[in-house]
């Protein structure tokens, strides 16, 4: 009993040591994962969590996720540093409104056009998160506009389809995403401040799992840096 018990204790340390966790808020999120988790040794167990930014962010300072992405730079900046936390970039991209081609919408969609159209945006648990950084964003404040939350990405391309709301999306991502949806397009915000963000992967700065550092080597290969010796 003793030797089937060590061993099977050695054999969860090294399930452990390989062991690398997850977490993303979107479904845009899984787009930039998805081919950087590919690359990882075959022998590292990867679980994936979605959850709301606030939700993974302090999962991760909880030490009950190894890192996260999170949307930042984007009416504020989160400061991690502060949280002890660091961050990798994994892309940058602007954002833009999806509005139904049923719209008489074309070039840009001004403040006044936002204001007549509620405007949803996609998370699986309450989180203010995305809300609060699209009206900083533009400079105003809750009561400016209409912004409610909806439980289903689906639900939500049929609402921005059908001309019922409008959603604020990711350039870059939803072209790459959403191909099959031929009744939204996407406009730039007329007038707006910069709609420039990024999406960092976050991390404690004392987490040291050999899969987290794999990964972390990965990110900056894809992104042209040299592995750390």
């Amino acid at each position: 009993m003793i030797n089937d018990t060590n061993q099977a204790v050695q054999h969860f340390d090294e399930r452990s040591r390989h062991r690398l966790t997850i977490g993303y808020f979107s479904p845009f999120d899984t787009l930039l994962l998805r081919d950087l988790i590919f690359e990882l040794d075959a022998n590292i167990d990867v679980f994936i969590a979605e959850a709301g930014p606030e939700h993974v962010i302090t999962d991760v300072l909880m030490n009950d996720l190894d890192c996260a992405v999170v949307m930042d730079h984007y009416g504020f900046d989160q400061e991690f540093s502060k949280m002890g936390l660091k961050t990798a970039l994994l892309h940058t991209d602007q954002m833009v409104i999806g509005a139904s081609e049923k719209l008489p919408i074309r070039d840009a969609v001004s403040i006044e056009q936002l204001r007549r159209y509620p405007i949803i945006y996609y998370s699986n648990e309450e989180s203010s998160y995305l809300k609060r950084a699209f009206l900083e964003s533009l400079g105003l404040n809750g009561q400016a506009l209409n912004v409610e939350r909806v439980f289903s990405f689906e639900h939500m391309q049929m609402l921005v389809s059908l001309g019922k709301a409008l959603e604020f999306y990711p350039r870059e991502l939803i072209r790459a995403y959403d191909k099959t949806s031929r009744h939204i397009q996407y406009w730039p915000i007329k007038d707006a401040s910069d709609q420039r963000f990024t999406f960092n992967l976050v991390y404690r700065s004392d987490n040291h799992n050999p899969a987290l550092r794999q990964l972390l080597d990965q990110i900056k290969v894809t992104n042209g840096m040299p592995k750390q010796a």
